[in-house]
């Protein structure tokens, strides 16, 4: 078994039945780290090799453990052996990306007749029984624990217009763009119903589920609206997510208008599109069908700009009970969602044989894409935490310190200013260079001589980052500062026995004590002692 170090990842070879594996390897270094695998074509390994070890970057700080396997040959039997060997190590999911092998699965409906279809439920399910049962190379039983255990996902360009390395390449610029908040699009949401979906209520219960994730939202339903033109439009009005219900095949949606067919989308009008939308829920039949020349799900995800996930069928059949699975998307990672949706499918159907929303509705529902995305990408974004002034009462003709406390909240190291503002005048600016999750505290100095008596507001405000799109957090305000004249520590205007009361008692602390208070500390020397007392007493019967 070769062995060789490139770049400090161990990288193996390991036989698995027909498959040869090249694996990259990043180890698990903790039991609790959960696990995803990464499988890519050995054809295309190299050329994207650089994409995917920047992807690993992005992924790990999610606090996920990676490992990469570029594999060539084998069958999808070959791959359910890596997962399931895996499953102990912590795996959670697994991205394939390239021409992946994939499992078969066939059914004969009484409703919908015979299908066969690609199905990564066998991937997704790591313990239960899959069974070929007239040996024609598709599985058509699967029995015991049906529920998947894993998430899968997948980058597939080949048979799709275009070069199959330049569109992966440009999936995962994308991404991290996506990532990084470089690429950014309105926090709101597309619900085009078409026709056959507008009455009986789904298309209340689609806009409702939505709503869980998305407070703004488009919801079209209008039996004279929904046609390909309008559709298509709709898609360059900057969305998170479009969510469609819709009839389809593998490379076009149908619609109607008036109940009456009027015409389809295909992929090509993806493509010349290039749709304003992140994520797409496509209820569109077989639209997911990557065994496919040109399968549309995969115009949407290949899109030229934006597009970085599609959940969708490769046979008949779409995602109901949707509010299951966005329930989830509002806080957690796009493939963990679907995989609670689609166990509750499973879940379901064993608890009620009778069931219409069955297998032959939801087996071959699939995530087209990184299922590791989440609705609230992650963003460049630094922060103001905290203003703590040493005094919050001093007089016109002194010095003082401020600390403000700053962070890095984003996915990149960062450099930005800091300034300092008494009401609208600046005390001063400051230039810090944060790693991800660092904070730093500032002491800022700020004289007060010649500034007329009253009350006084202190903010702070970093400078806003490119792509940075939480920026309430960028300023912070602090209220109030008094002046006084020297020696009024209790700022009521006069300097008096109660002044000299307030520091005596205060006598000895320092900043460590619990009841520390520094308007007390008068000079500011760390301690409240006898020089504060005598600059209270030098100013006695002093008012404002």
């Amino acid at each position: 078994m070769p062995k060789k170090n490139v770049s400090g990842v161990m990288l193996t070879m390991l036989l698995v039945g027909t498959l040869t594996l090249p694996i990259s390897i990043r180890l698990v270094t903790a039991e609790s780290i959960p696990l995803i695998y990464i499988l890519v074509d050995s054809s295309i390994y190299n050329a994207i090799e650089f994409y995917i070890d920047r992807y690993i970057s992005d992924v790990e700080r999610l606090g996920f453990n990676v490992s990469v396997l570029s594999i060539s040959g084998g069958s999808s039997e070959d791959v359910k052996t890596i997962l399931v060997n895996a499953s102990s190590e912590g795996l959670v999911g697994c991205l394939l990306v390239g021409d992946i092998p994939w499992a078969l699965y066939e059914m004969d409906d009484p409703e919908y007749g015979y299908e066969e279809f690609p199905i990564d439920l066998f991937y997704m399910d790591l313990n239960g029984i899959w069974t070929d049962t007239d040996n024609d190379g598709k599985y058509d039983q699967h029995s015991g624990d049906r529920a998947p255990e894993i998430w899968i996902g997948r980058i597939k360009a080949s048979g799709m217009s275009g070069n199959e390395v330049s569109l992966i390449q440009n999936y995962f610029d994308k991404n991290h763009d996506y990532r990084t908040g470089a690429l950014s699009l309105p926090n709101r949401a597309l619900v085009y119903i078409d026709d056959d979906w507008t009455t009986g209520g789904w298309s209340e219960w689609v806009n409702y589920s939505v709503s869980l994730v998305y407070n703004d939202r488009t919801l079209v339903n209008e039996n004279v609206t929904t046609h390909p033109q309008d559709y298509l439009n709709r898609l360059k009005q900057n969305w998170s997510l479009v969510h469609l219900m819709v009839h389809g095949e593998p490379d076009l949606h149908y619609f109607m208008t008036n109940g009456e067919w009027v015409g389809n989308v295909t992929s090509s009008d993806i493509r010349s599109t290039d749709p304003h939308a992140f994520f797409y829920i496509l209820f569109s039949c077989s639209n997911a069908r990557y065994s496919e020349y040109d399968y549309i799900s995969g115009s949407y995800v290949f899109s030229d700009t934006y597009g970085v996930a599609a959940i969708s069928s490769t046979k008949t059949g779409g995602m109901l009970w949707s509010d299951d699975f966005y329930r989830n998307f509002k806080m957690e990672t796009l493939g963990f969602s679907f995989r609670e949706w689609l166990e509750k499918r499973v879940i379901e159907e064993d608890a009620n044989s009778t069931w219409w929303y069955d297998k032959s509705w939801y087996y071959g529902m699939t995530i087209l894409g990184d299922p590791t995305l989440s609705a609230k990408p992650e963003v460049r974004n630094v922060a103001i935490m905290s203003i703590k002034p040493y005094r919050a009462i001093l007089s016109n003709n002194t010095s003082t310190s401020i600390n403000i406390t700053t962070e890095n909240r984003g996915v990149t190291t960062e450099t930005f200013n800091i300034t300092l503002y008494c009401n609208t005048s600046e005390i001063g600016t400051e230039t810090v260079t944060l790693s991800v999750g660092q904070s730093i505290v500032l002491m800022f100095g700020w004289n007060t001589t010649g500034i007329p008596l009253g009350n006084y507001t202190l903010s702070a405000q970093t400078s806003t980052i490119p792509g940075e799109m939480e920026t309430e957090d960028n300023n912070l305000t602090y209220s109030s500062i008094q002046i006084s004249i020297e020696g009024d520590v209790n700022a009521d205007g006069t300097v008096n026995i109660l002044d000299i009361a307030n520091v005596a008692k205060a006598y000895g602390k320092e900043p460590r004590n619990p009841e520390w208070n520094g308007n007390f500390d008068v000079n500011e020397d760390g301690v409240i002692n006898i020089l504060d007392i005598a600059t209270v007493a030098k100013n006695y019967g002093k008012t404002v």
